[in-house]
């Protein structure tokens, strides 16, 4: 036996709430996912079992999942919990029922929010409750068990409640284009997009980076956009410069590069600070773009900032908005002790090459960003994507630097044409 003893303070139907008329027109079109967000006690409950009135009032056949059942529906609704302690046997059987719209109060358990997902792809109309304090918080929660370019077809409208008020709409799309606080067509990639409905501003953007779901806030996501720092050009004849010293742990006062990108030593220290959890150590933090930062720690404790599954990272990662990849120091103090002496070659046409033991770096600072094709004389070479500093990296010893170097011993006219 199962007795639930609800007492309604307030009586209220949809048509009392403010943007009502969005929502019933949402949900009677082909917009039919649908996730009522807020705090505990903000009224969602409420919302959601006037949404159910409606839709019965309106001829729709109408089922709720629930555990426990509180909401206070006409008789004509029947209310079902999980049976055998399952919601996936409930959703089996509801599956059998066929409804129009099923009402899924409370998702809190993976399986709660994959029965959701499941019945929604299945056609069904959903119409769930989450407990969240605003909206980045509910999608993020959604990612964490859905594929993010799964979303909006599971939900596309999610409704804010505060205060037994709605405060915001907001819709749920998917496009391909560059995320907020990324740039250069190299970051091109699909991305789910959260709007406000009212303003059509964009609030944020969830997509895939370094193997990690990010959910990051737009406005928060821009960083200043600073022009790469000019590649120093050494040409043969001329004596190498000398060698600059790499940062040591001790020397962060002296990053005189990232004096001119206070972005970036804003990004350094909150890093740091995130990393610092993890280890007494001292964090030595270096930025290699507006959106990745590579990490050194002490050995030892790099596997508690990485964390089981990278969890610990992912979580920092998803909340200072940029790729981390965490390093032990050991391997800072070998780079250290074998300072890289380059060798510089001028190929035909004006590009330039440094040459190392391991690698070969084709400096191309004018298609910063772009994807090109490389040429010797009308020959087709490869294809490449030049990263944010200009450069195009290849092994020394792969079949293509190879080539690469005998094309100009040959003096043939190495060219880049973008794509």
């Amino acid at each position: 036996m199962e007795i639930t003893a609800v007492r309604p303070i307030v009586d209220v139907t949809l048509k009392d709430y403010s943007k009502s008329d969005i929502i019933t027109k949402r949900i009677t079109s082909e917009k039919r996912g649908m996730i009522i967000v807020g705090a505990p006690g903000s009224g969602k409950t409420t919302l959601a079992q006037n949404v159910a009135t409606f839709l019965s009032d309106s001829g729709f056949v109408v089922k709720t999942m629930e555990a426990p059942r509180e909401l206070q529906v006409p008789d004509n609704i029947t209310q079902y919990t999980a049976l055998d302690g399952s919601m996936t046997n409930t959703a089996d059987v509801l599956l059998l029922v066929r409804p129009d719209f099923v009402i899924f109060d409370e998702l809190r358990k993976n399986e709660d929010f994959n029965v959701f997902a499941d019945m929604r792809l299945a056609g069904i109309g959903m119409v769930g409750v989450i407990h969240a304090n605003g909206v980045q918080d509910a999608i993020q929660r959604f990612c964490d068990r859905v594929d993010f370019s799964v979303i909006p077809q599971i939900i596309d409208t999610v409704i804010f409640v505060k205060a037994g008020v709605i405060t915001k709409i907001y819709d749920i799309g998917f496009v391909v284009k560059v995320p907020g606080g990324m740039s250069g067509e190299v970051h091109l990639r699909p991305v789910t997009t959260v709007t406000d409905n009212e303003t059509g501003e964009l609030i944020l953007d969830v997509f895939r980076y370094d193997g990690e779901t990010i959910v990051i806030p737009v406005a928060a996501a821009a960083v200043p956009q600073v022009k790469p720092a000019p590649v120093p050009v050494q040409f043969i004849g001329q004596p190498l410069a000398p060698a600059q010293p790499m940062r040591a742990p001790s020397s962060e006062p002296a990053r005189k590069e990232n004096d001119e990108r206070p972005g970036w030593k804003l990004m350094e220290k909150e890093i740091q600070r995130e990393i610092g959890r993890y280890t007494d150590d001292f964090v030595d933090v270096q930025m290699t773009s507006d959106t990745k930062a590579v990490v050194y720690i002490d050995d030892k404790d790099v596997p508690a900032a990485i964390g089981k599954g990278g969890k610990n990272v992912s979580a920092i990662v998803n909340k200072i908005g940029i790729g981390i990849d965490i390093k032990p120091r050991s391997e800072l103090d070998r780079q250290q002790a074998q300072p890289r002496i380059d060798e510089e070659v001028n190929l035909g046409g004006g590009i330039k090459i440094l040459t190392d033991k391991k690698q070969l770096t084709i400096l191309a600072p004018e298609q910063s960003g772009r994807i090109v094709d490389v040429f010797a004389g009308k020959e087709y070479l490869f294809t490449a994507t030049v990263n944010e500093t200009g450069e195009i990296h290849l092994a020394k010893n792969s079949s293509i630097a190879q080539e690469m170097i005998r094309r100009y011993t040959n003096n043939e006219v190495i060219k880049l044409r973008p794509v």
